[in-house]
């Protein structure tokens, strides 16, 4: 039983690890524009990491989160130019230049798990976004248990931005975490869902 509550314990001070992390580790990943495509499309950042799109086009391109979110819109880029935006969410956000149609993008960003693995009975905290969810928009986060081929509904409609898994009587093996970002006051009006993390418990 000690035991048992002793790896209780451990994933707090991982818990704060998690939480540190963020604006002091935070990247910049660069998205080149060129030839009138992204490059590189998906852009893969974890969350709180920034994109920076720089134009090394002749002629001027946007950067612009698709609808009906639009969470962005860079306005236009000059050639030679750039524009910045931090991702706070994990999730698979698409964009596309408003100014040529069938220019497309995406920025895939991966939410953060504490500890990697542990014995049953180890709290997990997988860390979603940055910031608990704003007005009207939540965190909806799948699951993948182990043996399983799909993922399911695990938490729907969060706003917390780092969630616990309990692994207590829950089997051992491989588990996967993917989440998205969701605005409940406009029908359909989500991202995809991230790229998956995993832990492993026993």
């Amino acid at each position: 039983m000690i035991r048992h509550r002793a790896w209780k314990v451990l994933p707090l001070a991982m818990a704060g690890v998690l939480l540190a992390q963020g604006t002091a580790s935070a990247a910049t990943v660069g998205i080149s524009i060129v030839n009138s495509s992204f490059n590189p499309s998906p852009a893969v950042l974890i969350i709180g990491d920034s994109a920076k799109w720089t134009n090394g086009d002749a002629v001027n391109h946007t950067s612009t989160g698709n609808s009906p979110l639009s969470l962005w819109d860079s306005g236009t880029i000059a050639p030679g130019g750039s524009f910045t935006y931090i991702f706070r969410a994990a999730a698979s956000y698409g964009y596309r230049c408003t100014i040529h149609s069938g220019m497309f993008g995406t920025v895939n960003v991966t939410p953060q798990r504490a500890p990697a693995s542990g014995p049953v009975g180890t709290l997990f905290y997988v860390k979603v976004a940055t910031n608990n969810a704003p007005g009207t928009y939540v965190y909806d986060v799948q699951i993948k248990r182990p043996g399983s081929s799909s993922y399911t509904t695990w938490m729907y409609g969060t706003t917390a931005r780092i969630v616990t898994f309990d692994s207590t009587g829950q089997p051992a093996g491989s588990y996967k975490f993917r989440s998205r970002l969701r605005n409940t006051a406009v029908a359909y009006s989500a991202t995809n869902y991230s790229p998956a993390v995993g832990i492993v418990v026993g």
